[in-house]
C-alpha cells in the first residue's frame, strides 16, 4: 500500500517542474520499481542451471578424487564472501549515489529554469557554491564504488587462479602415482569446468540478490488494491464539459519574494473560442499555460500570489 501510494503520488505530479518537487524526485524506491527490466529478473534463470551443472561435475570429479572436495568448498565460500561487498554496494552505495545524482539534477534544473529570478535576486553565486559540493560528492561516490568493485574483482581472480593451480598440482601428483595421460587431461577439463561454474555463480550472486528484492517489491506493488474507481464511463456531473475558461486576478511567483511572473491577470475565453498568446521572452506565456495544467501552486507564495482559474465555473487552481 505504501509503495502504491508513492507511485500514485509521484505519477500524478510528474508534470510539475523539478524545482517544485525537491527531494521527491530523488526517491530511490519509486525509481527502482519503475525501472525494473526483464533482464534483471532473467538472471534468476542462470542459477538452477549452474547448480545442476556444478552438482554433476562435483559428483563425477570427487568420486575419483575426494581430497579436492575441501578445496571446492573453500573456493565457493571465498567467492561468495568476496561478493558480499558488491551486495553492500548495490544496496547501500548505489541508492545513495543515485540520490545524490537526483539532488544534483534538481539543482541544475532549478538553476537553468530560474536563471532570470536568480539573477534578479543576485543568488547565482550562492547556488553554484551549493552545487559544487554535491557535484564533488557524486564524483567521489562513483570513483569509490569503482575502486571497491575493482578490488573485489582482483581478489576473485586470485581465488580462481588458486583453484586452477591446485588442480594442476593434483594432476602432477596423479602422474607421479602412475595415472594415465588421458585421465590427467580429463581431470584437468573437469577442474576447469568446475572453476568456470564457480565463477559464473559468483558473478550472478549480487544480481540474483537484487533481482529477488526487486521481484518482491514488484509483487507487493502488484498485489495492492487499486485506489482509483474505474466503474462507469461517464464523467461525474460536476466535471467541466464546455471548456469555458476564466482567470480572475491571477498573480503567480516561481519562488518566494521573486518577481511576479504574472501580475493581476484577468481574462475570459468562451467555449470553443480560439486564443493566441503573444509576448516577449519572459512575459509569462508558458507560465500561463502551466497554471492551466496545474503544474505549479498558484497561491501561498509570499509576498502575494493567488487568484482564481475557473473552468466552466469550477476553480481548478
Amino acid at each position: 500500500s505504501d509503495i502504491r501510494s508513492t507511485v500514485h503520488r509521484t505519477l500524478t505530479s510528474l508534470g510539475m517542474p523539478y524545482f517544485w518537487r525537491g527531494r521527491e524526485h530523488a526517491e530511490t524506491r519509486i525509481r527502482r520499481i519503475l525501472n525494473i527490466r526483464t533482464e534483471d529478473l532473467a538472471v534468476l534463470g542462470k542459477v538452477p542451471t549452474g547448480i545442476l551443472q556444478m552438482v554433476a561435475l562435483l559428483s563425477f570429479t570427487f568420486s575419483k578424487r575426494p581430497s579436492l572436495l575441501p578445496l571446492a568448498l573453500v573456493s565457493s565460500v571465498l567467492l561468495a564472501t568476496l561478493n558480499s561487498p558488491k551486495e553492500w554496494i548495490a544496496k547501500k552505495v548505489d541508492p545513495g549515489e543515485r540520490e545524490i545524482a537526483a539532488q544534483l539534477e534538481v539543482r541544475i534544473l532549478e538553476h537553468f529554469n530560474c536563471i532570470p529570478t536568480l539573477r534578479a535576486l543576485r543568488c547565482t553565486t550562492a547556488l553554484e557554491v551549493e552545487l559544487r559540493p554535491q557535484l564533488m560528492a557524486h564524483s567521489y561516490a562513483a570513483c569509490w564504488r569503482c575502486d571497491v568493485e575493482r578490488y573485489v574483482g582482483v581478489l576473485g581472480s586470485v581465488v580462481h587462479l588458486t583453484f586452477i593451480a591446485s588442480g594442476k598440482l593434483s594432476i602432477l601428483y596423479m602422474k607421479s602415482k602412475g595415472a594415465l595421460g588421458a585421465e590427467g587431461l580429463l581431470f584437468d577439463a573437469l577442474i576447469s569446468s568446475i572453476s568456470g561454474v564457480l565463477s559464473m555463480l559468483a558473478s550472478v550472486y549480487v544480481p540474483v540478490i537484487m533481482a529477488v528484492d526487486r521481484f518482491r517489491e514488484l509483487r507487493a506493488f502488484l498485489d495492492t488494491e487499486f485506489l482509483e474507481d474505474d466503474k462507469g464511463e461517464d464523467p461525474p456531473a460536476e466535471w467541466p464539459t464546455e471548456g469555458r475558461l476564466c482567470l480572475e486576478d491571477v498573480t503567480f511567483r516561481y519562488l518566494p519574494y521573486a518577481p511576479a511572473a504574472l501580475q493581476g491577470v484577468s481574462l475570459e475565453v468562451h467555449a470553443r473560442e480560439k486564443l493566441g498568446i503573444v509576448g516577449r521572452t519572459g512575459a509569462g506565456k508558458s507560465t500561463l499555460v502551466s497554471l492551466l495544467l496545474r503544474l505549479g501552486p498558484l497561491g501561498g507564495v509570499p509576498p502575494k500570489s493567488g487568484g482564481r482559474i475557473l473552468l466552466d465555473g469550477c476553480d481548478i487552481a
